[in-house]
């Protein structure tokens, strides 16, 4: 199961059906909507049920279940980065904003139970960071350069 064509996922996904190493005969790959990837998810975990989908990280279903990755023995599905983007010219108009943003880091674990968080208990991304501030204080403090 993957989300609707178009997405980049979805290109590597119907190269993988394709792929004659992966032996994936009688398989269809079924093309559909996070919210019903995640409807799957719901009704098949607790009864321990099999199934594929084409999760991406940071996403809260991986704090909200026990997700894993199948090997990819061929190499399609690589991991990726998430990384701060700015303008050019940022490190000479606002170079302490600039540093804070090269030094900036979160796990993506983090990341994603802030989002479940939001979705499940509607606790804002706001309250979210701000507790996560005071949990990481020595790290944030590193992120500023104190």
């Amino acid at each position: 199961m993957t989300i609707g064509a178009g997405a980049g996922i979805v290109d590597l996904s119907e190269q993988v059906m394709a792929d004659e190493d992966y032996d994936l005969d009688g398989y269809q790959l079924a093309y559909t909507s996070e919210a019903a990837m995640m409807g799957v998810i719901r009704d098949k975990m607790p009864n321990e049920e099999p199934f594929i989908i084409t999760g991406w990280r940071p996403h809260s279903m991986f704090s909200q279940y026990d997700l894993k990755f199948l090997e990819d023995t061929e190499g399609h599905f690589k991991y990726d980065n998430v990384y701060v983007l700015s303008y050019q010219g940022i490190e000479d108009k606002y170079p302490r904003a600039y540093d804070i943003m090269s030094r900036w880091s979160i796990n993506v674990d983090d990341l994603e139970a802030m989002m479940a968080a939001y979705e499940n208990d509607n606790v804002s991304f706001e309250d979210s960071a701000a507790a996560w501030i005071k949990d990481n204080r020595k790290h944030v403090d590193e992120m500023l350069g104190y």
